[in-house]
């Protein structure tokens, strides 16, 4: 007789039926590795057997009670060697000097926390009682914090931890209240420990990569997910050294020697070894440089290397324009800038420090942490968040919406001045938040103006990097995540600006589970016209850059500026974004052409700077109090009418 202890399946039976398709010890097991096991197996002389892969990144397998031959063990030592980041030694981080105590008596956690304060802000001297927003703390901030303090404590605090505790001397009392600072009392926390991913032809894409690649299976020739950087050059460049840089910035990053394939019906990337970079010259006297560019923007085929496109065209006798794209399934926003960074450091001579971690090491960690007991808990979140009926946004619009999904766009650019931005500035003090939220708050508000609709649901970009070992790695991290509030009239704004402020930090916290598999839970039916859960997005950019639209570079007898061009497209129906720029914040509307007219979107425009005015003059104004001074009146569309908006 022969008995077989099975792990969890991972395509058939009661596990995936009930959603518990995981194991504490083993990795779910595949259908095809099952059935060649159990023919393997029944050839030997063995009447009990256990069939399975060990999943050697689990806190579990140290306590297995089964015997395990030495080979196996010294996979598991290998494995625990191989972990980039367990937990760092603090006492790497510059010491920094505590005040705010007259006997200078501090407690163990609060120097430890200042320590990590100090270095995520910039600080040699800590007060322990300054208050994080007042040090000019926002949502990226605290998620470098919470990165830092999870790994050098050993601990899994959260955003929300962070900013309930907005001083060194409350997150050290609440450190010691909870025991998180004993060391020996705490178990390695597995969320923060990213381990070498072991080298292999093939590696699962990331839930942000799939999102993307699966979209351009549909959509080849989209273009709206390229990222075009455009750079005027005064002076005569040394092209060959670029293309020098740019080829050592290709062999750094693996990211950007990367190709996408379908392999046994799943998506995934591939690493390329060698590649072939070449920076391609030409000369264009004359010829406008929005033609210029035009010509350059054109589809990725992602099956291929998705190198960086650079070139480098003559527009002058000492004037050249550098044109750089990057597909954004391999880099972000944030990876641009690491990008730019390299790049203008090397042109200066100036060396680059050790990357920490892949990009195939987050995607490793990120395959894991889908299929382990930890997603669970934010599972349950975003599941008791879409209960019940989803909203769908009826945003009133200029034209009949197409039958599929169309990403032309454009964007109109404004800014609020430095009076207003004080003023928000200081609602945002009063209230315990960020500008941010601020803004956020308001967006809401225009949109429940707009439809008179009180149950709203946005998608809001997050950064992503939940590991402070990715934080110089380039990659695709960001995240748009849905964030679901709900307006009512009789609100104060005050109060309403606490409840997005809670959902957005709720929001934030669980960002590390695939919209994706949301969708299955809640067995959406997807609307082909329409993007799930959310069509318009807010998107704070407060990531700074290397080299941002109002910076200039002089080095090597070069004057590098950017140049200001606008891309032509639109991933969702309305996406408002917003940047801060000194003491200003610069914000842009992007809007598909194809619902939209330009004047429309002027009005809207308006009437979200008339809804900052008007809270920023009253705090505790009740939010059906909120009167636009020009109402916006529809003509529904018609077959024989395009529709409009009209000013009433």
């Amino acid at each position: 007789m022969l008995s077989i202890n099975w792990p969890a399946w991972s395509e058939t039976g009661m596990a995936v039926n009930h959603g518990v398709n995981i194991d504490m010890i083993f990795k779910p097991i595949s259908t095809e590795d099952a059935i060649n096991a159990f023919g393997s197996i029944i050839h030997k002389s063995v009447h009990r057997a256990i069939i399975g892969e060990l999943d050697y990144e689990s806190s579990m397998i140290e306590k297995l009670q089964i015997g395990l031959s030495k080979s196996i063990r010294g996979i598991i030592n290998k494995h625990k060697n191989s972990l980039i980041s367990n937990t760092k030694n603090i006492d790497t981080l510059a010491d920094v000097v505590l005040k705010g105590r007259k006997d200078s008596d501090y407690t163990q956690a609060e120097i430890k926390a200042a320590k990590i304060w100090g270095n995520i802000f910039g600080l040699q001297e800590v007060n322990i009682f300054d208050n994080f927003y007042d040090l000019g703390g926002d949502s990226v901030f605290a998620m470098k914090l919470v990165n830092s303090l999870n790994k050098h404590l050993n601990v899994n605090l959260s955003i929300v931890d962070v900013l309930n505790y907005q001083s060194v001397n409350e997150l050290g009392a609440y450190l010691d209240e909870k025991g998180l600072n004993n060391e020996s009392t705490i178990e390695l926390n597995d969320v923060a420990v990213l381990k070498r991913a072991e080298h292999k032809e093939f590696y699962p894409v990331t839930s942000q990569q799939k999102a993307i690649y699966l979209l351009y299976q549909r959509f080849p020739e989209n273009i709206s997910y390229n990222t075009p950087i455009i750079i005027n050059i005064e002076g005569n460049p040394d092209i060959a050294q670029f293309e020098q840089i740019f080829r050592q910035l290709i062999k750094r990053h693996e990211s950007l020697r990367t190709s996408f394939h379908m392999h046994k019906g799943v998506p995934v990337f591939k690493i390329h070894d060698d590649v072939t970079f070449d920076i391609k010259y030409s000369e264009a006297v004359g010829t406008p440089v929005e033609k210029i560019i035009n010509s350059f923007i054109r589809p990725y085929c992602l099956e291929e290397p998705t190198l960086p496109r650079v070139e480098i065209v003559k527009t002058g006798l000492l004037n050249y324009t550098l044109m750089l794209d990057v597909h954004h399934i391999i880099a972000d926003r944030t990876s641009v800038g690491i990008m730019l960074n390299d790049f203008f450091n090397l042109l200066k001579n100036n060396p680059l420090t050790e990357i920490a971690a892949q990009y195939k090491d987050y995607a490793e960690w990120q395959y894991s942490y889908y299929n382990s007991e930890a997603i669970k808990k934010t599972e349950e979140y975003w599941l008791d968040v879409f209960k019940g009926e989803i909203p769908l946004l009826d945003i009133p619009t200029d034209y009949k919406r197409p039958p599929i999904l169309s990403y032309e766009g454009e964007s109109v650019k404004f800014s609020l001045d430095e009076k207003l931005c004080d003023e928000l500035n200081s609602i945002a003090a009063t209230a315990n938040t960020t500008i941010n939220m601020v803004l956020t708050s308001a967006f809401y508000i225009l949109l429940n103006k707009l439809t008179s609709q009180e149950d709203l649901v946005i998608g809001c970009n997050v950064m992503g990097r939940t590991h402070e070992d990715i934080q110089n790695t380039m990659g695709m991290y960001v995240n748009t995540i849905p964030v679901r509030s709900y307006i009512s009239g009789d609100l104060s704004y005050k109060t309403y600006l606490d409840n997005v402020k809670n959902s957005c930090l709720l929001a934030y916290d669980n960002q590390n589970y695939p919209i994706e598999r949301l969708l299955e839970k809640l067995d959406f039916k997807r609307i082909q016209n329409r993007n799930p859960l959310f069509d318009v997005c807010f998107n704070m950019m407060n990531i700074p850059d290397s080299i941002g639209s109002d910076k200039e570079i002089s080095l090597q007898g070069l004057v590098i500026r950017p140049v200001d061009f606008e891309n032509k497209t639109a991933k969702f129906d309305i996406t408002l974004s917003a940047s801060l720029s000194g003491n200003k914040v610069e914000m842009f509307m992007e809007y598909r052409t194809c619902l939209f007219k330009r004047n429309t979107i002027e009005s809207f425009i308006k009437h979200y700077i008339e809804i900052l005015e008007v809270i920023k003059d009253d705090i505790n104004i009740r939010l059906n109090d909120i009167l636009l001074k020009n109402d916006i009146a529809v003509i529904k569309y018609e077959a024989e009418d395009d529709g409009d908006f009209i000013l009433d």
